[in-house]
């Protein structure tokens, strides 16, 4: 018996539904997916004796009762750590694209997420699966548990982040730090909702009017564009636009509101 075959069956033995994903990759090798997983022995003895390479695909969310929170590499860890609450303590694997999963007793509700708690950070519950150890990464290395940890709770702060709305957050945020107030703060703010809430598809565009918009109070000299460039920068960071389509759309469209000031009334 292989040494994947064995970890799927350990998985099994404490309750963590399992399927088969590809050798070396992460999809799934089997009709239904994660559908399919199981703690059936049985069926397990019968998918890895056929191809003992198979990686393992570990069902999330009801089937294990298992929530898991992927950071994706420095990037996301740097992002995760940026929200100001460190790295809980729980069971960790580290994936060999020098990621991590962090793994938490499941409470139910919160669901699949992609990039919502931070940019390169996803979560991982009922719907969703991860590969698990000692699986092969596409990379060649393996995935691996780190100290042996139990499984922890999920910290409140970290459940309140994933309930909430992408856009009631970047709001949140932005109320907390604005230099200005009333009719600019509120302007702010609208435009901040409107380009973190925006949909694939309509992110750039939407960021384009907020920028075009907002630049019409900077060239008022109502609205500082330092503070308009950083709130605008955060709110599409959250929505999932990239770095390099920021910088090209964002001051552009600052510049040209700016040539357009708005009249503003005392």
């Amino acid at each position: 018996m292989t040494r994947l075959h064995n970890a799927a069956r350990a998985y099994a033995k404490r309750g963590w539904a399992v399927f088969p994903c590809k050798p070396g990759q992460k999809v799934p090798d089997t009709r239904n997916g994660v559908k399919d997983a199981t703690c059936s022995t049985r069926q397990i003895d019968e998918w890895w004796t056929a191809n003992p390479d198979r990686n393992i695909g570990l069902a999330t969310g009801d089937p294990s009762g298992v929530w898991v929170v992927d950071i994706d590499g420095v990037e996301g860890l740097d992002a995760f750590c940026d929200l100001g609450h460190g790295v809980p303590g729980t069971l960790t694997a580290e994936t060999p694209s020098g990621g991590f999963h962090l793994a938490f007793h499941d409470p139910g509700g919160l669901g699949n997420t992609a990039s919502k708690i931070a940019p390169k950070v996803d979560t991982r519950g009922t719907g969703g699966y991860i590969v698990a150890a000692p699986s092969v990464h596409p990379n060649g290395g393996r995935y691996r548990w780190g100290a042996k940890q139990p499984l922890s709770d999920v910290p409140g702060w970290l459940m309140r982040i994933v309930r909430e709305a992408p856009a009631e957050r970047v709001t949140r945020d932005i109320a907390a730090g604005l230099s200005v107030d009333g009719y600019v703060a509120a302007a702010v703010k609208g435009e901040a909702e409107r380009v973190a809430s925006a949909p694939e598809g309509c992110r750039n565009d939407t960021l384009n009017r907020a920028g075009w918009n907002l630049g019409t109070l900077v060239g008022a000299g109502v609205l500082d564009e330092g503070e308009a460039e950083a709130v605008l920068t955060a709110a599409a960071q959250q929505c999932g636009l990239p770095p390099r389509e920021i910088n090209i759309t964002l001051p552009r469209a600052l510049k040209d509101g700016s040539n357009h000031p708005r009249e503003v009334t005392a």
